[in-house]
């Protein structure tokens, strides 16, 4: 468990104290959305060698799934193992981070921030 606990001085002696607790926990971070998320998508990301277009190995087609939808017969090649659970676009690369209280996850060095900014109103 993480926690920050948060002394604001008030000025005239009085102080304002404010706990943020959060977990600590393996996130996935984007880097086509740059979402940041505990949850990954465990399927394959493909990416057309004709058009570009990338796809879920279960949206393209052929036996094998690594067809592109949109070209049809064009062979895409393989991306990631497993890929962005938000836009299912992109590679996720792993980090220690901190899911916050409030819901949203955080790598560690940027959870501070968001304690700063989102709680504190810094």
């Amino acid at each position: 468990m993480a926690s920050v606990r948060v002394v604001l001085d008030l000025g005239a002696g009085e102080q304002e104290v404010e706990r943020v607790d959060g977990t600590e926990t393996p996130v996935y971070r984007c880097n086509e959305c740059e979402a940041v998320s505990e949850d990954v998508c465990a399927e394959r990301l493909y990416e057309c060698n004709e058009c570009g277009t990338k796809f879920l190995q279960s949206n393209g087609g052929g036996r094998n799934g690594n067809m592109c939808p949109e070209c049809l017969n064009k062979f895409g090649t393989k991306v990631a193992d497993q890929c962005c659970a938000d836009c299912n676009e992109g590679e996720v690369e792993q980090y220690d981070g901190i899911a916050c209280d409030c819901g949203q996850c955080f790598a560690v060095e940027d959870w501070w921030d968001h304690v700063k900014e989102d709680h504190l109103g810094r």
